[in-house]
């Protein structure tokens, strides 16, 4: 007999083994896209909303990768007494709660920049000594916080490519010195794909900026009321990064022929060609995202189909080593001339999400204007938003869209202390302007 007949069986067998030996896509995420309404009037112009839903599965198991927290703390003047006790205090026990294979970085930034530790193993960190040093960090000088980010940012990048989670945690209460390098940063975060958690602390750090940090970075965007709650905040974000599942979405939404995005809701997305890239980031098991785009069509005619959205999630699989995967949606919708019908297939859950997202955005976009001088533009575009958020909340009977409704109405009685450029001195005020901010965030992301 042909020995080659022979070994084929066998050669087979073994490639079928190594095949097979391939880590699998555990199948922790879920993509989910809906539009507000499936039939559309033919004959017009359609304005609809599509809500895109990421979600995330728990792990059977209680593994999880290792993590390299970059923690990033303001030590500038402003920080001076309980504040920066807080967050010396707060930083060692973070470190403490770390796993001995999870790599740390501590950066602190005042006018100059010093890196506490740069990215060792906590297994190789000597643990008291670290802590000693944080112990006598100081409250001094300016706000160098693009210095700081900056540091953290290449100590991530500089670390053995492991298959780690990695995270920036950013904590300030200032204004940065040189605003125009921290917005240089922002626009390389996308690429760098390195999530950076923003902890805006008391009531005079520039709430814009450090949004605009966590959303370009696929991270998160926090307000923290009063140093006490440092510690806290920090044991919930690691707690977080102990249930990461995938490591960094991205989004690419492309519209079909006659389809125009108006704009993604609350969301830097960044238009390639005919495409819109939105940065996800990081999602941790459990953890649900909604993404609400508003969308115009434009004229077509009766019973046809229409191509509406290709939507295409990428990530890094974070639990089975399973390399970068993908999750595909379609959306389609036809056209009809009866409107009864076209009525009828409207989805309320769609258009409730949507809503809460538009109050969101509604109250960022007030606060920038506001920010930027144009005050009396801030008030009118609040007051339209509460009338729709109010006609909204009626519609739909959702909670979360009533707290969006209660945010604006904050936020639009906070308007001056918003526009102020200046230290906010009515501390009081300046939390609901904070918290209003922090919760609409919040609703887009």
């Amino acid at each position: 007999m042909n020995r080659a007949l022979l070994l084929a069986p066998l050669l087979l067998a073994g490639s079928c083994a190594t095949l097979s030996s391939e880590p699998a896509d555990p199948e922790l995420v879920e993509l989910d896209a809906k539009l507000s309404q499936d039939v559309l009037l033919a004959a017009q112009p359609n304005e609809l909303r599509a809500v895109l839903e990421i979600r995330g599965k728990a792990p059977q198991d209680d593994e999880r990768v290792p993590l390299h927290v970059a923690l990033v703390i303001d030590a500038s003047g402003s920080m001076k007494g309980e504040a920066i006790g807080r967050a010396r205090e707060a930083a060692v026990d973070l470190m403490r709660r770390l796993a001995p294979n999870d790599r740390f970085t501590v950066v602190a930034f005042h006018t100059k920049v010093d890196v506490l530790a740069e990215g060792e193993t906590i297994a190789k960190t000597d643990v008291d000594e670290l802590a000693q040093r944080l112990a006598g960090l100081q409250a001094i000088g300016t706000t160098n916080l693009s210095g700081g980010l900056g540091a953290a940012l290449a100590a991530l990048e500089s670390a053995p490519r492991t298959n780690e989670v990695r995270r920036v945690v950013l904590l300030s209460d200032g204004r940065p010195n040189n605003p125009a390098a921290v917005a240089a940063q922002i626009a390389s975060l996308p690429s760098r794909q390195i999530p950076v958690t923003a902890l805006g602390l008391g009531v005079d750090y520039d709430e814009l900026l450090l949004a605009r940090i966590a959303e370009s970075s696929g991270g998160r965007f926090t307000f923290v009321e009063e140093p006490a709650m440092i510690a806290q905040v920090f044991e919930r974000e690691v707690m977080r990064l102990d249930r990461v599942i995938a490591k960094g979405g991205m989004l690419t939404i492309t519209p079909g022929p006659g389809i125009r995005v108006l704009r993604v809701e609350g969301q830097p997305a960044v238009a390639r060609d005919t495409t819109f890239n939105v940065t996800i980031g990081d999602l941790s098991a459990d953890e649900k995202r909604e993404v609400v785009l508003s969308l115009v069509t434009d004229s077509r005619n009766k019973d046809v189909t229409l191509e509406m959205l290709d939507i295409e999630l990428t990530f890094e699989d974070a639990i089975a080593n399973a390399g970068r995967l993908e999750r595909r949606e379609f959306l389609a919708a036809t056209t009809s001339m009866d409107e009864a019908k076209a009525a009828a297939s409207r989805d309320v859950t769609v258009l409730g999400a949507a809503a809460r997202a538009r109050a969101g955005s509604a109250a960022l976009d007030a606060i920038a204007m506001a920010r930027s001088g144009a005050k009396e533009p801030a008030e009118a575009l609040l007051d339209a938003a509460i009338a729709q958020a109010k006609e909204d909340a009626e519609a739909f009977e959702d909670p979360r869209l009533a707290e969006a409704l209660e945010n604006l109405e904050r936020l639009r009685e906070d308007l001056p202390a918003a526009a102020a450029q200046a230290h906010l001195e009515e501390k009081s005020v300046s939390i609901k302007n904070r918290r209003a901010h922090s919760s609409a965030w919040s609703y887009t992301h």
